[in-house]
């Protein structure tokens, strides 16, 4: 039996030692699983939506809005809307406002995503530390509530990390709602629209920086300074498509001498001025029906700019405020240039805007007076088109003879195709005489008058108004009869 009696005490002695031993592994592994860090902070909770805030719009009196890269302000209760405190009269845009108040009045956030430890490093790995953006709402029962807004949540829905301060629970919102408060007091300045109908555009002057003038006559553009040059249609019609587009972005501050200076105003600055014609705004009602019409005169808008912003913008003084710009829907404006707009053929006039045509080749000159006379049809009758406007045909006549109608038309119109080869030095000047001249004589009396010099033994310099910018081939100009 003495064997028996040892193995039992044996047992016993293993299991006297064993129990401390696993008491001490749990303890460690205690320890470890409850370490303090922000994925073990963050305990997952329903995912109903929850209220944050909900209290009358009225009861709101002010709020401080602390943005992380910009100057805080206040805005406080005056009558029916809020105003900047220290600055009433600082113009606030209505929608913006809403938006803010919204937030501070009835906020829910779409889950509570755990509990956090409220020491700055902590806080601080959520984007909730003392460099968060956050806003301090005070309301009529002298309670107030502070919001800290966090980083990206990384959720399936992108949201934000949110939460009061002072209370270590963490919740999820939509990233819009801390774009509402961490901005600067200037992004709720309104900005005015300025996206007019292009089509009204009949004149642009340029001022500072490359000086340019261009105007358009029914529907015809053409450039007038620094020197009276056809217009690129295409380029042109690129032009209007983004003058159509134009928008300012945010508003920067008012136009005094110490932000003009700051922003790039100076005396060389390019200045921009667009000529509206007169215009009617109608006004519709639910189905459809004009109810109202506004008559609108001659109108002038002018912008200047200031300097870059980086690669994404500029700013622009427009009516005594300055803004700033994106350069998808303002660049376009420094960019524009008399070399991107010159037609690459000048004879850009159709028959119907020409009264008299005169070639002269250096020995000869030929002077075709261009009329246009009522279409008639086999049977007597005045030709019309489908809205019963009456059709007009050009009579051409030399010397006071008619010339063959078709075989004019077809030359002109061989004149109106030809394009430049390349471009002239700036600095070019004809060794020759012309060789061949062409002056149109428009029904306004004004005149284009494209010479042709020798260049080399394949091309022409081409001088349009006095001034050399393109050469061509002479076989297309010599292939004209006219």
């Amino acid at each position: 039996m003495q064997p028996v009696r040892k193995k039992t005490q044996n047992k016993k002695l293993r299991a006297f030692f064993l129990v401390p031993l696993l008491l001490a592994v749990g303890a460690l592994l205690f320890f470890l699983l409850t370490k303090p860090d922000v994925a073990n902070q963050m305990h997952q909770h329903d995912d109903e939506p929850i209220a944050l805030i909900h209290i009358k719009p009225e009861e709101l009196l002010s709020f401080t809005v602390f943005p992380r890269n910009n100057k805080a302000f206040t805005l406080e209760r005056n009558g029916e809307t809020f105003a900047v405190k220290g600055n009433a009269d600082f113009p606030l845009d209505q929608d913006q406002l809403d938006l803010m108040v919204k937030d501070l009045t009835v906020l829910t956030v779409n889950e509570l995503a755990g509990e956090v430890h409220l020491e700055e490093e902590h806080l601080a790995e959520l984007g909730l530390g003392k460099a968060a953006a956050r806003v301090t709402a005070r309301y009529a029962d002298d309670s107030s509530i502070t919001l800290v807004f966090g980083d990206s949540a990384q959720t399936e829905i992108p949201s934000d990390y949110i939460m009061i301060a002072g209370d270590n629970k963490v919740y999820t919102i939509s990233q819009e709602t801390r774009d509402h408060f961490d901005r600067s007091l200037a992004s709720l300045h309104p900005t005015p629209a300025i996206n007019f109908n292009a089509d009204l555009v009949t004149r642009i002057e340029i001022s500072g920086s490359e000086p340019l003038v261009l105007q358009q006559e029914e529907g015809l553009w053409e450039i007038l300074s620094p020197f009276s040059y056809p217009a690129d249609k295409e380029a042109i019609s690129r032009l209007l498509n983004s003058i159509s587009k134009m928008r300012f972005a945010v508003y920067a501050g008012e136009a005094d001498d110490e932000n003009k200076a700051q922003f790039g105003f100076n005396t060389g600055s390019r200045t921009v001025t667009f000529h509206l014609a007169p215009s009617i705004i109608t006004g519709y009602d639910e189905e459809g029906l004009a109810v109202s019409q506004e008559r609108v005169p001659e109108q002038r808008i002018t912008l200047s700019l200031g300097d870059r912003i980086d690669n994404i913008g500029l700013y622009t003084l427009y009516e005594g405020e300055i803004y700033q710009s994106t350069n998808a829907s303002m660049g376009f404006l420094s960019e524009l240039s008399l070399s991107g707009l010159l037609s690459p053929n000048p004879f850009t006039l159709p028959i119907n805007r020409v009264q008299s045509l005169t070639v002269s080749n250096g020995s000869e000159e030929r002077a075709y007076q261009i009329e246009l006379i009522e279409s008639v049809l086999p049977n007597n009758e005045i030709a019309k088109d489908e809205l019963g406007n009456t059709l007009y045909e050009p009579y051409i006549s030399l010397d006071d003879r008619e010339v063959n109608q078709e075989d004019f038309v077809r030359e002109y119109l061989r004149l109106m195709q030809t394009k430049r080869t390349g471009k002239l030095p700036e600095d070019f000047q004809a060794e020759q005489k012309a060789v061949l001249r062409y002056q149109l004589v428009k029904l306004d009396g004004k005149e284009l008058i494209v010479a042709f010099y020798p260049l080399d033994a394949l091309h022409y310099a081409m001088q349009v108004n006095g001034t050399f910018v393109d050469y061509i081939t002479r076989a297309a100009v010599d292939a004209i009869d006219l």
